[in-house]
């Protein structure tokens, strides 16, 4: 971690470890892996903040606490990552396209990709910055 995350005091000394993913004008956004001051187990929580006057307000927030809902905000990620990519390559994201999310096709793909409940499905690694010290 570079610089201290403008958490609630809270979670200030439980941070473990952050990654800044944009710090532009007035807004930063990163994700931090903390340790949960209670129960002592680990979370991630992604952050949004803006900056107002001299002070970071968080104006976005999203807490992953299960395994298996990191696992799957990741492969949601990953495969919106690969639409916009090829949207992006195809030259077509113009104001004239409709919105993918309400799409009956976008809806079909997921089905299919979801595998059984019982199925084995691969592990999603996630490489953290090490700490600088």
């Amino acid at each position: 971690m570079d610089e201290a995350f403008p958490v609630r005091d809270h979670f200030k000394s439980h941070v473990i470890d952050g990654t800044t993913i944009s710090k532009r004008g007035a807004w930063w956004s990163a994700v931090l892996l903390i340790q949960d001051p209670r129960s002592g187990k680990p979370f991630v929580k992604l952050y949004r903040w803006e900056k107002k006057g001299d002070a970071w307000k968080a104006r976005s927030t999203y807490k992953v606490t299960r395994i298996s809902q990191l696992r799957e905000t990741l492969r949601a990620l990953e495969a919106y990552a690969d639409q916009v990519a090829a949207i992006r390559r195809s030259g077509k994201h113009g104001g004239g396209m409709a919105p993918l999310r309400n799409s009956s096709k976008l809806a079909k793909k997921r089905e299919i990709e979801r595998a059984p409940p019982n199925a084995r499905r691969p592990a999603i690694r996630i490489q953290l910055p090490s700490r600088k010290r």
